[in-house]
């Protein structure tokens, strides 16, 4: 397992690199962490496009219609099988990326912020969030 530090480090390194024309949210350990992330789902239009990384068991589907759930193994809620380092959609086709305590167990994580800056819409959002 990576340590959490070095992650927040490079993700800093590489938010400072990439073209600035979407918005970043970086997700707090607060109690109202849950909530935040319901209420930007229900901001989002009917027909936005939300990728769901790293989904696992979490069942966000019922928040949002087109939610997409991908993770490199199969579970009850997954819809896409595949790795984060290498998604497998259009540029700029992504509408916010779900991205909660995930990075932290890549071991490629600046392909993976690469990869979601390439497919995030412009002035799309990336929900962000690492565990400790």
């Amino acid at each position: 397992m990576i340590s959490v530090n070095p992650i927040k480090q490079l993700l800093t390194r590489i938010l400072d690199t990439v073209p600035h024309h979407s918005v970043y949210m970086n997700l707090s350990e607060s109690t109202g962490e849950q909530s935040e992330l319901v209420d930007l789902l229900k901001e989002q239009p009917n027909d936005a496009v939300i990728l769901n990384i790293g989904s696992l068991s979490k069942n966000l589907r019922n928040l949002h219609p087109w939610m997409i759930n991908l993770d490199i193994s199969r579970y009850e809620n997954v819809d896409l099988i595949g790795d984060a380092t290498h998604l497998l959609f259009c540029d700029e086709c992504v509408d916010l990326v779900l991205f909660k305590n995930v990075l932290e167990h890549i071991k490629g994580p600046q392909m993976s912020l690469n990869q979601i800056e390439r497919v995030l819409k412009k002035g799309a959002y990336l929900y962000l969030g690492f565990s400790s």
